[in-house]
């Protein structure tokens, strides 16, 4: 389980970093539709989020870089 939490936060990190954003509208029950195209696709989708989920995403993404690049600089000796 401890093994599957680091890969999830990559893919979830890899995944929002190759998702083109084209159009935005909000509905009338608080969510955020963006039209967004995945890695390889070149048809968009409509996706629709509340702002407590994309605050989530932010959130685990950046968790993810940081855990990513924890110990990787080395100090020179």
């Amino acid at each position: 389980m401890i093994k599957i939490i680091p890969l999830l936060l990559t893919l979830t990190l890899f995944g929002c970093s190759s998702v083109k954003n084209t159009e935005t509208a909000s509905s009338d029950d608080g969510k955020i539709c963006k039209m967004e195209k995945t890695t390889g696709s070149n048809i968009a989708t409509r996706i629709c989020r509340t702002v407590e989920q994309i605050a989530y995403q932010k959130k685990i993404a950046k968790e993810a870089l940081k855990e990513m690049t924890r110990g990787s600089i080395k100090s020179r000796k």
